[in-house]
């Protein structure tokens, strides 16, 4: 059970991987900020929706044991600790990035979306690592 409910959010992190990409590519290249806007919420929405079937999945089914790597120099553990603590800046600058979006203040939105962003794409990245060390390592 817990391995399925696993997969669950490691595909929505997948999923939300692809459209924060999208966005940021809307963004950057094609400089479309009305389609951006809705694929930015849209992945807002989709983490969300990770974040609290994590939170459930923390709380009725426990966390899984990180593995051990025999004399690997950097260890699973290692690795979450990294994630989460990347995790703790990410969120702050996402809600201030949305909510600078949402007031209408688009320069110091675009000041830190940046930032936001790529950290974001990066912690969904190493989210779906994270799945395949737990459960395939």
């Amino acid at each position: 059970m817990a391995a399925l409910w696993a997969g669950i959010n490691a595909g929505l992190v997948a999923l939300d991987f692809f459209i924060i990409a999208y966005g940021l590519y809307l963004a950057k290249v094609k400089r479309d900020f009305v389609l951006h806007s809705k694929v930015m919420i849209t992945a807002g929405v989709v983490f969300l929706v990770f974040l609290v079937s994590f939170l459930f999945k923390v709380l009725l089914v426990g966390v899984q044991e990180m593995p051990v790597w025999e004399g690997a120099i950097i260890q699973p553990r290692t690795i979450l600790i990294i994630h989460e603590i990347i995790a703790l800046i990410t969120v702050p600058l996402l809600v201030a990035t949305y909510w600078f979006a949402f007031k209408g203040q688009f320069e110091r939105h675009k000041r830190i979306a940046p930032w936001a962003g790529g950290l974001w794409l990066f912690e969904s990245a190493f989210g779906i690592v994270e799945f395949y060390i737990l459960y395939f390592t």
